[in-house]
Protein backbone atom coordinates (compact mmCIF):
# COMPACT_ATOMS: atom_id res chain seq x y z
CA UNK A 1 0.00 0.00 0.00
CA UNK A 2 0.76 3.55 -0.63
CA UNK A 3 2.75 5.87 2.53
CA UNK A 4 4.36 2.37 3.87
CA UNK A 5 1.30 1.41 5.19
CA UNK A 6 -0.09 -2.45 5.58
CA UNK A 7 -3.39 -2.56 6.63
CA UNK A 8 -5.29 -2.53 10.15
CA UNK A 9 -3.39 -3.58 12.62
CA UNK A 10 -6.16 -3.29 15.81
CA UNK A 11 -9.81 -1.28 15.92
CA UNK A 12 -9.62 0.71 19.39
CA UNK A 13 -13.27 0.75 21.83
CA UNK A 14 -12.85 2.89 24.05
CA UNK A 15 -14.44 1.52 27.50
CA UNK A 16 -15.27 3.28 31.11
CA UNK A 17 -15.12 0.69 33.03
CA UNK A 18 -11.75 -1.31 32.45
CA UNK A 19 -13.12 -4.67 34.74
CA UNK A 20 -16.27 -4.56 33.31
CA UNK A 21 -15.19 -4.40 30.01
CA UNK A 22 -12.79 -7.58 30.62
CA UNK A 23 -16.22 -9.68 32.33
CA UNK A 24 -18.31 -8.33 28.89
CA UNK A 25 -16.07 -9.71 26.53
CA UNK A 26 -14.86 -12.49 28.38
CA UNK A 27 -18.88 -13.87 28.65
CA UNK A 28 -18.50 -12.80 24.92
CA UNK A 29 -16.64 -15.58 24.75
CA UNK A 30 -13.39 -13.70 23.99
CA UNK A 31 -9.42 -15.01 25.30
CA UNK A 32 -8.21 -12.51 27.29
CA UNK A 33 -4.15 -11.94 27.99
CA UNK A 34 -3.34 -9.77 30.78
CA UNK A 35 -3.89 -6.25 31.13
CA UNK A 36 -1.73 -3.70 29.82
CA UNK A 37 -0.90 -0.19 30.88
CA UNK A 38 0.46 2.38 28.98
CA UNK A 39 3.87 4.23 30.64
CA UNK A 40 3.74 7.17 28.96
CA UNK A 41 0.18 7.70 29.13
CA UNK A 42 -2.97 7.34 31.65
CA UNK A 43 -4.28 4.52 29.75
CA UNK A 44 -4.78 0.77 29.99
CA UNK A 45 -5.88 -2.03 28.19
CA UNK A 46 -7.35 -5.69 26.71
CA UNK A 47 -5.61 -6.88 23.89
CA UNK A 48 -7.94 -9.51 22.36
CA UNK A 49 -5.59 -11.35 20.21
CA UNK A 50 -5.72 -13.30 16.91
CA UNK A 51 -3.09 -14.48 14.26
CA UNK A 52 -2.67 -11.17 12.37
CA UNK A 53 -4.58 -8.08 14.33
CA UNK A 54 -6.37 -7.57 17.50
CA UNK A 55 -9.31 -5.94 19.52
CA UNK A 56 -8.30 -3.45 21.95
CA UNK A 57 -10.14 -2.18 24.77
CA UNK A 58 -8.87 1.24 26.07
CA UNK A 59 -9.80 2.63 29.17
CA UNK A 60 -8.52 5.25 31.84
CA UNK A 61 -6.54 3.99 35.11
CA UNK A 62 -4.33 7.15 36.00
CA UNK A 63 -6.51 10.31 34.85
CA UNK A 64 -3.94 12.48 36.39
CA UNK A 65 -1.75 11.75 32.96
CA UNK A 66 -2.31 12.31 29.36
CA UNK A 67 -5.30 10.44 28.18
CA UNK A 68 -4.59 11.27 24.34
CA UNK A 69 -8.36 12.39 23.83
CA UNK A 70 -9.91 9.30 25.37
CA UNK A 71 -11.08 11.34 28.55
CA UNK A 72 -13.11 13.46 26.01
CA UNK A 73 -14.43 10.43 24.05
CA UNK A 74 -15.70 8.94 27.14
CA UNK A 75 -17.60 11.83 28.13
CA UNK A 76 -19.97 11.63 24.89
CA UNK A 77 -19.81 7.07 24.69
CA UNK A 78 -18.10 4.36 24.83
CA UNK A 79 -17.54 2.16 21.74
CA UNK A 80 -15.05 2.09 18.45
CA UNK A 81 -12.99 5.49 18.50
CA UNK A 82 -10.58 4.95 16.23
CA UNK A 83 -7.96 2.88 13.87
CA UNK A 84 -4.10 1.40 14.33
CA UNK A 85 -3.36 1.03 11.18
CA UNK A 86 -0.13 -1.36 10.95
CA UNK A 87 3.68 -0.28 9.26
CA UNK A 88 7.00 -2.26 9.10
CA UNK A 89 8.97 1.30 9.19
CA UNK A 90 6.89 4.11 11.21
CA UNK A 91 9.59 6.55 10.18
CA UNK A 92 9.82 5.91 6.91
CA UNK A 93 6.15 6.08 6.85
CA UNK A 94 5.95 9.82 8.55
CA UNK A 95 8.01 10.56 5.47
CA UNK A 96 6.03 9.25 2.88
CA UNK A 97 2.75 10.98 4.40
CA UNK A 98 4.45 14.13 4.22
CA UNK A 99 5.69 13.42 0.81
CA UNK A 100 1.77 13.00 -0.36
CA UNK A 101 0.90 16.26 1.56
CA UNK A 102 -0.85 15.12 4.71
CA UNK A 103 0.24 15.90 8.30
CA UNK A 104 1.14 13.42 10.72
CA UNK A 105 2.09 14.49 14.10
CA UNK A 106 5.71 14.01 15.02
CA UNK A 107 7.06 10.15 15.89
CA UNK A 108 6.57 8.97 19.42
CA UNK A 109 7.65 5.91 21.35
CA UNK A 110 5.03 4.33 23.86
CA UNK A 111 5.47 1.33 26.02
CA UNK A 112 3.53 -0.49 28.35
CA UNK A 113 3.63 -2.77 31.08
CA UNK A 114 2.49 -5.95 30.44
CA UNK A 115 1.12 -8.01 33.54
CA UNK A 116 1.84 -11.44 32.55
CA UNK A 117 1.92 -14.43 35.64
CA UNK A 118 5.49 -15.03 35.33
CA UNK A 119 6.24 -11.23 35.86
CA UNK A 120 5.87 -7.19 34.08
CA UNK A 121 7.32 -7.09 30.35
CA UNK A 122 7.38 -3.68 28.29
CA UNK A 123 6.26 -4.25 24.82
CA UNK A 124 7.52 -1.53 22.99
CA UNK A 125 5.70 0.26 19.57
CA UNK A 126 6.92 3.52 17.70
CA UNK A 127 3.62 5.65 16.33
CA UNK A 128 2.12 8.25 14.79
CA UNK A 129 -1.10 10.55 14.61
CA UNK A 130 -2.77 11.13 11.67
CA UNK A 131 -5.23 14.58 11.45
CA UNK A 132 -8.86 12.85 11.81
CA UNK A 133 -9.77 15.02 8.74
CA UNK A 134 -7.35 13.39 6.59
CA UNK A 135 -8.98 9.85 7.17
CA UNK A 136 -12.61 10.80 7.35
CA UNK A 137 -14.66 8.70 9.17
CA UNK A 138 -11.80 6.26 10.38
CA UNK A 139 -11.21 8.54 13.86
CA UNK A 140 -8.53 8.67 15.29
CA UNK A 141 -5.95 7.18 13.39
CA UNK A 142 -2.59 6.03 14.59
CA UNK A 143 0.34 4.21 12.46
CA UNK A 144 1.83 1.63 14.26
CA UNK A 145 5.08 0.13 14.37
CA UNK A 146 5.25 -3.26 16.61
CA UNK A 147 9.26 -2.98 18.00
CA UNK A 148 8.85 -5.97 20.62
CA UNK A 149 5.84 -8.23 18.74
CA UNK A 150 6.73 -11.54 20.27
CA UNK A 151 5.84 -9.97 23.77
CA UNK A 152 2.65 -9.57 23.30
CA UNK A 153 0.93 -12.84 21.14
CA UNK A 154 1.07 -16.63 22.20
CA UNK A 155 -0.69 -19.07 20.77
CA UNK A 156 -3.01 -19.82 23.89
CA UNK A 157 -4.46 -16.51 23.67
CA UNK A 158 -5.65 -16.90 19.75
CA UNK A 159 -8.65 -19.65 20.76
CA UNK A 160 -11.73 -18.06 21.50
CA UNK A 161 -15.00 -19.74 22.32
CA UNK A 162 -17.40 -17.40 20.10
CA UNK A 163 -15.16 -18.87 17.24
CA UNK A 164 -13.57 -15.51 16.68
CA UNK A 165 -10.56 -15.30 14.00
CA UNK A 166 -9.69 -12.05 13.02
CA UNK A 167 -10.95 -8.85 11.98
CA UNK A 168 -12.51 -9.23 8.55
CA UNK A 169 -13.58 -5.34 8.15
CA UNK A 170 -14.96 -1.92 9.75
CA UNK A 171 -17.47 0.24 9.11
CA UNK A 172 -17.35 3.97 8.57
CA UNK A 173 -20.06 6.66 7.93
CA UNK A 174 -19.08 10.02 6.17
CA UNK A 175 -21.48 12.91 4.67
CA UNK A 176 -19.40 12.63 1.26
CA UNK A 177 -18.38 10.08 -0.16
CA UNK A 178 -16.70 11.25 -3.06
CA UNK A 179 -14.33 13.65 -0.79
CA UNK A 180 -13.90 10.40 1.59
CA UNK A 181 -13.05 8.58 -1.99
CA UNK A 182 -10.20 11.46 -3.32
CA UNK A 183 -9.09 11.72 0.73
CA UNK A 184 -8.69 7.70 1.19
CA UNK A 185 -6.18 7.56 -2.19
CA UNK A 186 -4.32 10.49 -1.18
CA UNK A 187 -3.68 8.21 2.11
CA UNK A 188 -3.74 4.51 1.10
CA UNK A 189 -3.34 4.58 -2.50
CA UNK A 190 -5.60 4.80 -5.57
CA UNK A 191 -4.68 0.99 -6.30
CA UNK A 192 -6.18 -0.15 -2.69
CA UNK A 193 -9.78 2.02 -3.49
CA UNK A 194 -12.68 0.52 -5.53
CA UNK A 195 -16.17 1.00 -5.56
CA UNK A 196 -18.98 -1.46 -4.79
CA UNK A 197 -22.04 0.27 -5.61
CA UNK A 198 -22.62 3.28 -3.02
CA UNK A 199 -19.57 1.73 -0.79
CA UNK A 200 -16.04 2.85 -0.68
CA UNK A 201 -13.83 -0.13 0.09
CA UNK A 202 -10.17 0.34 0.96
CA UNK A 203 -8.21 -3.51 0.91
CA UNK A 204 -5.09 -3.62 2.52
CA UNK A 205 -2.03 -6.12 2.21
CA UNK A 206 -3.86 -8.76 5.30
CA UNK A 207 -7.36 -9.74 4.70
CA UNK A 208 -8.60 -6.83 6.72
CA UNK A 209 -11.00 -3.99 4.26
CA UNK A 210 -12.49 -0.78 5.21
CA UNK A 211 -15.89 -0.18 3.94
CA UNK A 212 -17.09 3.96 3.99
CA UNK A 213 -20.59 4.55 3.10
CA UNK A 214 -22.73 7.37 3.50
CA UNK A 215 -25.28 7.37 6.71
CA UNK A 216 -28.47 6.89 4.14
CA UNK A 217 -26.63 4.03 2.49
CA UNK A 218 -25.31 2.13 6.25
CA UNK A 219 -28.43 -0.43 6.26
CA UNK A 220 -27.95 -1.47 2.76
CA UNK A 221 -24.44 -2.14 3.77
CA UNK A 222 -24.91 -3.76 6.95
CA UNK A 223 -28.19 -4.83 7.34
CA UNK A 224 -29.63 -4.04 10.99
CA UNK A 225 -27.42 -0.82 11.32
CA UNK A 226 -28.71 2.61 11.13
CA UNK A 227 -27.54 5.99 12.70
CA UNK A 228 -28.82 7.31 15.58
CA UNK A 229 -27.72 9.76 18.06
CA UNK A 230 -25.24 7.15 19.43
CA UNK A 231 -23.29 7.21 16.24
CA UNK A 232 -21.13 10.08 14.88
CA UNK A 233 -20.87 11.18 12.00
CA UNK A 234 -18.28 10.84 10.20
CA UNK A 235 -16.87 8.12 12.51
CA UNK A 236 -16.99 4.16 12.57
CA UNK A 237 -19.83 2.19 13.45
CA UNK A 238 -18.78 -1.01 13.07
CA UNK A 239 -16.38 -4.25 13.24
CA UNK A 240 -16.41 -7.69 11.65
CA UNK A 241 -14.86 -10.38 12.97
CA UNK A 242 -14.11 -13.91 11.10
CA UNK A 243 -15.68 -17.11 12.23
CA UNK A 244 -16.06 -20.86 10.58
CA UNK A 245 -19.02 -21.53 11.95
CA UNK A 246 -22.15 -18.89 12.46
CA UNK A 247 -24.16 -21.54 13.72
CA UNK A 248 -21.99 -23.10 16.51
CA UNK A 249 -21.26 -19.03 17.18
CA UNK A 250 -24.96 -18.48 17.78
CA UNK A 251 -25.13 -21.36 20.01
CA UNK A 252 -22.36 -20.14 22.14
CA UNK A 253 -24.31 -16.48 22.66
CA UNK A 254 -27.48 -18.31 23.50
CA UNK A 255 -25.81 -20.05 26.25
CA UNK A 256 -24.67 -17.06 27.97
CA UNK A 257 -28.11 -15.00 27.00
CA UNK A 258 -26.26 -12.62 24.84
CA UNK A 259 -27.98 -10.40 22.71
CA UNK A 260 -27.61 -11.20 19.04
CA UNK A 261 -29.90 -10.87 15.33
CA UNK A 262 -28.78 -12.19 12.14
CA UNK A 263 -27.65 -9.88 9.58
CA UNK A 264 -27.42 -12.89 7.13
CA UNK A 265 -27.36 -16.55 5.95
CA UNK A 266 -24.09 -16.45 7.60
CA UNK A 267 -23.67 -13.83 9.91
CA UNK A 268 -24.60 -12.39 13.19
CA UNK A 269 -24.68 -8.88 15.15
CA UNK A 270 -23.52 -8.53 18.79
CA UNK A 271 -26.16 -5.73 20.84
CA UNK A 272 -24.09 -3.55 20.95
CA UNK A 273 -24.79 -3.21 24.74
CA UNK A 274 -23.04 -6.34 25.19
CA UNK A 275 -20.48 -5.38 23.98
CA UNK A 276 -19.44 -1.77 25.38
CA UNK A 277 -21.48 0.15 22.66
CA UNK A 278 -19.79 -1.70 19.36
CA UNK A 279 -21.71 -3.29 17.11
CA UNK A 280 -19.70 -6.46 16.82
CA UNK A 281 -20.80 -8.43 13.66
CA UNK A 282 -19.63 -12.20 13.01
CA UNK A 283 -19.37 -13.55 9.95
CA UNK A 284 -18.29 -17.24 8.35
CA UNK A 285 -15.25 -17.04 6.14
CA UNK A 286 -15.90 -17.73 2.58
Amino acid sequence: MKNAIRGVDHPVIAVRDMEGAHADYKRLGFTMPPRGSHIEWGTGNWCIMFADDYLELRGIIDSNKECHGLDRFLERRQGLMGVALATNDVEKCHALLEESGLHPGSVRQLKRNFELEEGTVQPQFSLCFLDEAEAPGLMSVVMLQHMTPELIRRPDWLNHANGARGVASMTAVVEDLEAAAVAHARLFGAEAIRRDGSCLVIEAEGSSTIRVVEPSELEKHSPGLTVDKTVEVPGLVSVTLTIDDVDATARHFTARQIEFEPTGDTSIRVAPEEACGVNLIFEECA
